[in-house]
């Protein structure tokens, strides 16, 4: 699927997840950029994100600022970002924010108070320090131009900054949401199947991973075109 295209389907699936309660809020996705480059990321742009976690002043100014793709129901923030070139991914970044304030805290929000606003009340209250929760970033990156010893040109990165598991392929926005689905909202899995043909993307190089990441231990993931 070209790049403009899966932008709409992407944009349907966030408009459809907030219709069934699944998503707390989404950012339209647009394309920028000519057939021979071109992006597809949230209007408001992510920019660089930390990999050794996040702290709640952090979490609070990507809310503020629209700085996501979408809320998942119990807060967490995802990020979705591709480049492509003649319409074939050729570099992605995908991110997966837990929300790092205790749950059982967050089901306590007044719908008319703002995600930031509690937050912040909960970080700087009496009980703040009772209320955080550091769970870490985790994000596939796919970058060509980057690869190099202990740099997998695909990678999965959680915990650490130094964390570099080497993925077999890259991912398509498919292939990551189903990971998100698959492990931490199977509860909305019939939701998702009936997006999840739809947002597939075209030119996924089935094996980016070298030799000597393979004798690694690896996340042997085949993307799908």
């Amino acid at each position: 699927m070209k790049p403009n295209e899966l932008a709409k389907k992407l944009n349907s699936f966030l408009n459809d997840g907030i219709t069934n309660e699944v998503f707390l809020d989404t950012q339209n996705h647009v394309t920028k950029g000519n057939y021979d480059s071109q992006t597809l990321a949230p209007i408001n742009a992510p920019g660089m994100i930390g990999d050794a976690g996040i702290s709640v002043i952090d979490y609070v100014h990507l809310l503020e600022n629209s700085r996501f793709s979408m809320i998942f129901d119990d807060y967490a923030l995802v990020i979705v970002e591709c480049l492509f070139k003649k319409g074939n991914l050729i570099k992605h970044r995908y991110t997966y924010i837990p929300c790092p304030i205790d749950k059982k805290a967050m089901l306590d929000r007044p719908d008319e108070v703002p995600i930031a606003d509690w937050i912040l009340e909960l970080s700087t209250g009496n009980n703040g320090f009772e209320s955080f929760r550091s769970v870490g970033i985790y994000r596939f990156d796919f970058a060509p131009a980057q690869g190099g010893e202990n740099h997998p040109v695909s990678h999965f990165t959680f915990a650490s900054p130094k964390c570099r598991m080497p993925v077999k392929a890259p991912l398509s926005i498919r292939d990551f949401m189903s990971f998100l689905f698959d492990n931490f909202y199977p509860q909305h899995a019939s939701f998702w199947y009936s997006h999840s043909p739809f947002l597939n993307c075209s030119g996924i190089n089935n094996h980016s991973i070298t030799e000597e990441e393979m004798v690694r231990l690896h996340l042997n993931w085949v993307g799908e075109c």
